[in-house]
């Protein structure tokens, strides 16, 4: 099965640089590489992919990833939970005066390069795509390769962070999978 791009309208689409200044990392041949090993991998599905792919059934996108050779796929939502629950929890113990919350990298990258003075007030919370990553290491299978697939390019940066690098082996947006789906 073959899937279209297609944009949610959401004006944070960066297809390509003008000035040729920034490259957007590919994550299709490594993770062709890691279907076409002996290792299991695990595919991190963001929650917002019923939006990508509007005219296609969830379980027919499920269906696509297990045929592309992903042993098992986990819907990032159980790390939003997660997240969610540690955010009321910070929350419920009052010890900021304020506090922002957002798991989103862009936003993080943004303050830790603009505005360093609100490093401070950033919840020390991980994103659930982090998150989901830690839980399947811990519970599922510390020695697979866990490849998330969504929307945000900032995921790719993310995934090299060095507070949580290792987690995540690779990142694909719903681009990327149509790549390596079209290829099947």
């Amino acid at each position: 099965m073959v899937m279209q791009e297609r944009c949610i309208g959401c004006g944070r689409c960066v297809r390509v640089c003008v000035q040729k200044a920034k490259k957007i990392e590919n994550g299709v041949e490594q993770t062709q590489r890691f279907l076409q090993s002996s290792q299991e991998v695990y595919a991190l599905l963001a929650p917002s992919f019923p939006a990508a792919y509007p005219d296609v059934r969830p379980e027919q996108i499920i269906s696509s990833l297990a045929t592309a050779g992903f042993s098992k796929i986990f819907s990032v939502a159980v790390g939003a939970d997660l997240v969610a629950r540690a955010y009321r929890e910070l929350f419920e113990k009052q010890t900021y005066t304020m506090l922002i919350t957002t798991p989103c990298p862009a936003v993080v990258s943004y303050i830790e390069k603009h505005q360093p003075a609100l490093l401070l007030f950033v919840a020390p919370i991980v994103s659930p795509m982090i998150a989901t990553g830690r839980l399947l290491r811990q519970t599922v299978r510390a020695d697979c390769r866990l490849v998330f697939i969504g929307p945000c390019i900032a995921k790719k940066k993310e995934k090299n962070d060095p507070k949580v690098a290792g987690i995540i082996d690779e990142v694909l947006t719903f681009h990327e999978l149509d790549e390596i789906l079209a290829s099947q």
